[in-house]
């Protein structure tokens, strides 16, 4: 299962262009690849769960939140370098974005459409794994917090860093304690020891414990997307 996570991680690099695309009568900025343009630094993680990439939404913090379909990423695959163009699909004001493939129309001009290399490495993930389902939580009666140990990646999206999640019931942070939360953690997947995908890093302070580890922030998967987007996914329940 290691494996199947890992190979479902990606470097999400910013868009390389930016041009005006008419929807009715006005016009937007819809933000998409040039071809002829190396992809960007990577800003970060995301995570490969079926057909969406969950990350964090502050990388593109200058669109407004909500559903926005106006500005594309390229996410490529930490395990191969493979790489494939997603649509941002929704932001939320939790700092957790979802990108998709089909979101937008053929803004690019491309004529085999601007997203179809995301479905690309769907299929090639799930060549050899089965698609990763994120975790919604449950808590026991009486109890209204938990401790689990776990794990996220290092900026280079391979090595693993051990930690500890403290999360509360109806709370949608995942907050632990941590040395190496590094910038380019972001956005990459808080996962359990027993595999389980429950968040996606966001932040780290400069406020040290008295291990002098730096306080750090998740957000949790299943209380950070909207209702609407709840029912297309393939969700697994997880008892803390």
């Amino acid at each position: 299962m290691m494996d199947a996570i890992r190979d479902a991680v990606v470097w999400l690099s910013e868009p390389a262009s930016l041009k005006p695309v008419f929807a009715g009568s006005q016009a937007i900025q819809a933000v998409y690849p040039d071809p002829n343009t190396k992809p960007e630094k990577p800003l970060g993680l995301g995570i490969l769960c079926g057909e969406f990439v969950f990350t964090c939404a502050h990388f593109y913090g200058a669109l407004p939140l909500g559903y926005l379909d106006l500005c594309m990423f390229t996410a490529t695959r930490t395990c191969d370098s493979s790489s494939g163009r997603f649509a941002m699909h929704v932001a939320t004001t939790q700092d957790v974005m979802v990108l998709a493939p089909n979101s937008i129309t053929a803004a690019s001009g491309e004529d085999d459409g601007p997203t179809s290399s995301a479905w690309d490495i769907i299929y090639a993930y799930q060549e050899n794994h089965p698609p990763l389902r994120p975790a919604c939580l449950s808590f026991p009666p009486h109890r209204p917090s938990g401790v689990v140990g776990g794990f996220f990646f290092a900026p280079d999206g391979k090595t693993v860093c051990r930690t500890s999640f403290r999360i509360n019931d109806g709370a949608p942070d995942v907050r632990f304690a941590t040395k190496y939360m590094k910038d380019g953690c972001s956005g990459g997947p808080l996962v359990t020891d027993d595999m389980k995908i429950i968040g996606v890093a966001t932040n780290h302070s400069n406020i040290l414990d008295h291990e002098g580890r730096n306080e750090c922030i998740g957000k949790r998967i299943d209380l950070c997307v909207p209702m609407c987007l709840h029912g297309k996914l393939d969700w697994e329940t997880v008892a803390i």
